[in-house]
């Protein structure tokens, strides 16, 4: 099958990926958020460190949180290094729906990959009017037969898990989102000493 045939296999499935659907920001308004806030400190004298990375609460968007950093492992052109920079791309979407901030994932994936710009402008418009609170997004299973296509490109599946989580909106609405687990077959090719995502969508 020919990579133009693949990458259009694989655009064809978006619509029914449940990591992409639950991102809607459609949903049930609820009270405030239950999150329960720790008793103030007893230390009067002790000054915060406003640099600390803080979590998102129902009061606040997180603050101070760092994009994860590609580890070297992910930056070899090898099976183990195709299955590590899956793991990181994961890691960025999770920084994002954490922060807000997606150009991590743009970064790390090519500007038609369609999956990849769904999960920025999803995390965005979240953003726009308010924060996530506990969302987490881990890797499940990242494996690759590291075979090597015509153009170049690699092929590997990956299933990532998303917590459930809340969104607050800035005038203290939430909605709630459940959590998924979907697996997805990614397709990157490695370009000047790193991998790039080139497109995501259902497994074959």
């Amino acid at each position: 099958m020919s990579m133009a045939i693949r990458r259009c296999t694989l655009r064809s499935a978006l619509p029914v990926l449940a990591f992409v659907s639950a991102l809607a920001l459609s949903g049930c308004s609820g009270g405030a958020d239950a999150e329960s806030q720790g008793p103030p400190t007893a230390s009067p004298s002790r000054t915060p460190d406003t640099s600390e990375p803080t979590p998102a609460t129902s009061s606040a968007p997180a603050r101070n949180i760092k994009a994860p950093e590609m580890p070297e492992a992910a930056k070899q052109n090898t099976k183990a290094g195709l299955e590590a920079f899956a793991r990181h791309f994961v890691a960025l979407v999770d920084y994002g729906y954490r922060t807000g901030d997606t150009a991590p994932i743009e970064q790390a994936s090519k500007a038609d990959c369609s999956t990849c710009r769904t999960w920025s402008n999803s995390i965005r418009s979240i953003y726009e009017d308010g924060w996530a609170v506990g969302s987490e997004v881990t890797t499940v299973t990242a494996e690759t037969k590291f075979e090597d296509f015509v153009d170049g490109s690699r092929s590997l599946t990956l299933m990532a898990h998303q917590s459930d989580f809340t969104v607050v909106t800035r005038k203290g609405s939430t909605r709630h989102k459940a959590a998924n687990t979907p697996s997805m077959e990614l397709l990157a090719k490695y370009e000047n000493g790193s991998w790039i995502v080139l497109d995501l969508g259902r497994p074959r």
